[in-house]
């Protein structure tokens, strides 16, 4: 697929290739100016990771509990397949 906007060439391939930019491409002005609105957001409220001395990312306690829990699940004979985990554990990976 080729983009017609000079700014793709700033994207990645695989967001390139996924055909998202043709759909924000069709849609309204008002709905575009609302998803810049939300992205915008979106990114002022997220965190780097912070890390320790030796570049280890710290957990959070939202982290903590979810790993702690993970535990446990395993304990009970409850095992996570690859997609399980990246959906429980997708907005830190």
């Amino acid at each position: 697929m080729l983009a017609a906007e000079p700014a793709a060439s700033l994207l990645s391939e695989e967001v390139r290739r996924s055909g998202i930019l043709s759909q924000v491409m069709k849609l309204s002005q008002p709905d575009k100016v609302a998803l810049i609105a939300y992205l915008k957001r979106g990114m002022e409220t997220e965190e780097p990771f912070k890390t320790d001395e030796f570049g280890r990312i710290k957990l959070t306690k939202e982290m903590r509990d979810a790993a702690m829990k993970a535990e446990r699940d395993y304990e009970d004979g409850k095992c996570l397949t690859e997609a399980d985990f990246k959906e429980r554990f997708a907005k830190w990976l």
